[in-house]
């Protein structure tokens, strides 16, 4: 008889994971930019395996004989995650990554916001 697992909240390793790929993906568009074949493909080989990271974020590797399948199956038993709550945490992150402010502009338009309010308030608070 098999033993019931309880569901594990994979919210922050996925939100992790997706910030990395944001991360690599960021690099390899600057080394297009840039020209830099190098670099674009040190970056693509990093991006490839931080990619593959986020795969097994969600998925448990197969028990030695298990079809890939069995596995798929299992995943709506075994991994659970918030999707809003994976979105504040890449959103939170993603402002430090070029393709992250590309895909969450509204995240570094927050982050502008406080600045610009901080500074007013440094300025003004400062002339009382």
């Amino acid at each position: 008889m098999s033993q019931r697992r309880p569901k594990i909240d994979k919210s922050e390793h996925i939100a992790e994971e997706l910030t990395s790929v944001l991360d690599f993906l960021s690099r390899v568009m600057q080394a297009l930019d840039e020209g830099n074949v190098h670099y674009l493909w040190d970056k693509s080989f990093h991006l490839a395996r931080v990619a593959r990271r986020l795969h097994g974020a969600v998925c448990e590797a197969p028990e030695p004989g298990q079809p890939a399948a069995a596995v798929l199956g299992d995943l709506n038993r075994k991994v659970t995650f918030d999707p809003a709550r994976v979105r504040r945490l890449i959103e939170h992150n993603a402002r430090h990554y070029r393709a992250g402010r590309a895909l969450y502009p509204q995240a570094v338009d927050e982050l502008a916001q406080r600045r610009i309010a901080a500074d007013v308030e440094r300025v003004l608070g400062g002339g009382r």
